[in-house]
C-alpha cells in the first residue's frame, strides 16, 4: 500500500501486480516510489515517480528533483514494460509511453480481467528495434498506440514499422497523457481510433510557436 499511490487511484490488484517501495537508504530516492522493472521474471532495473507536489517541486527551484528516474545498470530501450502479462491468450496490446499511463489504462479498462488484451510501455515516445523483436516474438495480432499528446510524428513512424506482422491503430490524445484519462475519455478514444495509414493522413503533430 502507499498513500501516494492511493491519491492516483490505485487499487489492490495493482499493488499485487508490481513489486513497489520506498527506502531510506539512498538520499536520492528520500522522496520516491520505486517501482522494480521485470522482465522474464529477472528484475531489471527501476522506475522510481517523484512523489512531491507541483508547489514543493517549484519551492525547490534549481534543486528541484527530476520527476522520474530510470535506473539500475540496464538499457530501458531494450525494454517492453509489462511484458511479462502478454500470454498466449493475447491477440491485443495498447502501447504507451510510461508506467503510469499504463497503470492508468489498466485500471479504467479493467485489463487485470481480460487476458486477450494488455498494456506495454515503451519508457518514452520511441520504439528500438529490440522492443519490436520482443513485440513480435509475442505473436499478437493487433497493436493500438496511446502516445502522448505531442507524438503524432512517432506514432506515424512506428506504427507504419508494424505493419509487417501486425494490424496498427492508433487514438488521437488531443490534450491529455493517457495517465490523466477517466473512463469516459479513453473509451471515446479508442472508438475513434484509426488505422495507421488512415491516422497518418488525418492527423498532424501540433507545433509549440
Amino acid at each position: 500500500d502507499d498513500p501516494y499511490l492511493r491519491e492516483r487511484g490505485w487499487e489492490d490488484w495493482q499493488f499485487d501486480l508490481m513489486p513497489i517501495g520506498r527506502t531510506k537508504l539512498f538520499s536520492k530516492l528520500k522522496d520516491y516510489i520505486i517501482i522494480l522493472v521485470e522482465e522474464g521474471g529477472v528484475n531489471k532495473g527501476y522506475v522510481a515517480r517523484c512523489t512531491l507536489t507541483k508547489e514543493q517541486i517549484q519551492e525547490a527551484g534549481k534543486y528541484a528533483p527530476p520527476r522520474y528516474k530510470n535506473e539500475g545498470g540496464v538499457d530501458f530501450a531494450k525494454i517492453l514494460g509489462g511484458l511479462g502479462e502478454v500470454t498466449s491468450e493475447t491477440k491485443t496490446v495498447i502501447i504507451v509511453e510510461g508506467l503510469f499511463d499504463k497503470t492508468n489504462v489498466d485500471k479504467q479498462l479493467q485489463l487485470n480481467l481480460d487476458p486477450r488484451v494488455k498494456c506495454l510501455y515503451t519508457f518514452g515516445k520511441k520504439l528500438s528495434e529490440a522492443q519490436v523483436e520482443k513485440l513480435k516474438r509475442t505473436g499478437i495480432k493487433n497493436v493500438i498506440f496511446l502516445y502522448d499528446p505531442d507524438a503524432v510524428n512517432e506514432v506515424k513512424r512506428y506504427g507504419t514499422l508494424l505493419k509487417s506482422f501486425a494490424n496498427v491503430y492508433a487514438g488521437f490524445l488531443k490534450d491529455k497523457d493517457p495517465g490523466d484519462l477517466s473512463v469516459d475519455e479513453l473509451e471515446k478514444i479508442l472508438d475513434e481510433m484509426e488505422e495507421i495509414d488512415v491516422f497518418s493522413v488525418n492527423k498532424v503533430q501540433k507545433r509549440i510557436l
